[in-house]
């Protein structure tokens, strides 16, 4: 992962991902530049029910803006 070399935005969704959030912070920590949303009381199918959030925060993370 250290070797990515590209911005990277890692989307989590808090309670339902498929994985466990350690794993995501993990992940954060070892991709140079990575961007964690967390985004609450979604399913892993957080672009239906959280499609606002997700994507005024795809929007700012392209743009080069924090969220």
């Amino acid at each position: 992962m250290k070797k990515i070399s590209v911005p990277a935005l890692l989307v989590y969704a808090v309670p339902g991902s498929l994985y466990y959030e350690g794993v995501a912070r993990y992940m954060e920590s070892q991709v140079p530049g990575a961007k964690l949303l967390l985004i609450q009381d979604a399913t892993h199918a957080f672009t239906d029910a959280q499609t606002e959030e997700y994507m005024n925060a795809m929007t700012r993370f392209v743009m080069g803006e924090d969220f």
